[in-house]
């Protein structure tokens, strides 16, 4: 309780309650809320950049009205016309296209071996570039003494092309599954017996490794292939050639006599008819019989030979002589006639090769034989056999020269007995060939 009484009298701490009028006026100049919803309000611009000017007081006043510069002309200030942006579009369009249009290139797939690339991928920590391909030479294969060769040659390629022989596909014989292991089989059987071959020995990059499955092995398998159904094909065409040579005389007759072989494909009868129907003797045309029996060089000596009839390897003749009357449609081509020049004589690969392209017909000739009877076969052989003398050496397999000896020694005999002379015929001399007597 206060003792002394104040001095001074109490002054009232309290601001006194405004009263209405100045209620009202603080209140009017409080910001109304807007009803409106969208757009940007009044007082963007110092409210997102800020009031670059110094206030002089705690209360400044801010303007609300904001002003625009306006663009006089410009690019955009009229409409434009509808036929100006349809031509931009289109010209965008056009770039479009061109930019994304690319040519057509030809891929072309080859055999690769995945563990050696993922090994060059894990050692360079990069991905595995293509590396070009090596030559495989016979001098590459995994031999111990230079007599392997021989028996490479001998009883190894020999009775790979003998059980080529059953195969349907005839222009990808590499890529068949029972190609590898085939020949895996072949090379343990006639070469990994012998004592002086180890079962290990190491490849180019020195890792050790079954001798059997040395890659050289199969690289060189698969080249010997190849050139076996070039010789297919060139056999082929030296029947052709050489029965138009005998029987037509001028590129006219040449190109009638071919086309009354292709007419309902009667070549490939031994006594061809008006009609199919007629036609006797199927798959034992002289022509095919004469290309046919290049295969029997390579599969009668064969030591391992297979269970099943060489449809194949007769497919595979019949459309070798099939294509050849295709080449000589319009008569000998200039290049086969032994009067050209032969540093003017086309290469290798040309349109007219035996290639892949010849698959399809291959396949269609292998559907037919393989309908075949077995006595049919019989006939065949004995047909093609009589044929194998006459063949050129080049590419021919060991039969060639086991049944030219005999054939030669049987000659003989018979000039000792009956006392008659007479000479063997060279490869050059001509000889007619009839399809039908």
């Amino acid at each position: 309780m206060r003792v002394n009484a104040p001095s001074a009298p109490v002054r009232n701490l309290m601001r006194k309650r405004p009263s209405s009028e100045s209620e009202d006026k603080s209140l009017s100049a409080k910001r109304a809320k807007q009803t409106d919803i969208g757009g940007l309000k009044a007082n963007w611009k110092p409210l997102v950049y800020g009031n670059k000017t110094p206030s002089t007081s705690a209360f400044h006043e801010v303007s609300t009205e904001i002003e625009f510069e306006e663009i006089a002309g410009g690019e955009f200030e009229q409409d434009v016309a509808k036929e100006v942006v349809d031509a931009e579009r289109a010209g965008k369009s056009h770039k479009k296209e061109a930019h994304t249009s690319k040519e057509v290139v030809e891929v072309k797939l080859e055999p690769a071996d995945v563990n050696v690339i993922a090994n060059e991928e894990r050692e360079t920590g990069k991905p595995a570039q293509p590396k070009p391909r090596a030559t495989v030479k016979v001098s590459d294969l995994p031999f111990g003494l230079a007599s392997d060769r021989n028996i490479w040659n001998s009883a190894v390629q020999s009775s790979l092309i003998e059980w080529s022989g059953s195969r349907a596909q005839q222009f990808s014989l590499g890529s068949d599954p029972e190609f590898r292991p085939t020949l895996r089989n072949l090379w343990n059987e006639h070469l990994a017996i012998l004592p002086h071959l180890l079962p290990n020995t190491t490849d180019a990059k020195g890792q050790t490794i079954l001798r059997c499955d040395h890659p050289a092995i199969n690289s060189q398998a698969q080249t010997q292939i190849r050139n076996y159904r070039s010789k297919v094909g060139q056999r082929g065409l030296q029947a052709v050639i050489g029965y138009l040579q005998a029987n037509a005389k001028g590129a006219e007759a040449e190109k009638q006599l071919v086309v009354q072989l292709r007419h309902k494909d009667s070549f490939i009868y031994e006594k061809p008819g008006s009609m199919p129907a007629s036609s006797t003797g199927a798959f034992r045309g002289a022509l095919i019989m004469r290309t046919f029996a290049f295969y029997l060089t390579w599969a009668l000596d064969a030591p391992t030979i297979g269970e099943k009839l060489p449809a194949g390897a007769l497919a595979l003749a019949t459309t070798a002589v099939y294509r050849a009357l295709d080449v000589c449609k319009n008569g000998i081509p200039a290049s086969d006639q032994k009067t050209m020049p032969v540093s003017t004589r086309p290469g290798r690969n040309t349109p007219d090769s035996f290639n892949e392209e010849w698959a399809p017909s291959c396949q269609r000739f292998y559907n037919l034989i393989i309908k075949l009877k077995d006595d049919k076969w019989d006939l065949i052989f004995a047909a093609s056999e009589g044929y194998i003398p006459d063949l050129p050496n080049a590419g021919a397999g060991p039969a060639l020269k086991r049944i030219r000896a005999e054939a030669a020694a049987q000659l003989g005999h018979w000039q000792g007995s009956l006392g008659g002379g007479r000479t063997a015929r060279t490869e050059d001399e001509g000889e007619t060939i009839i399809l039908s007597e």
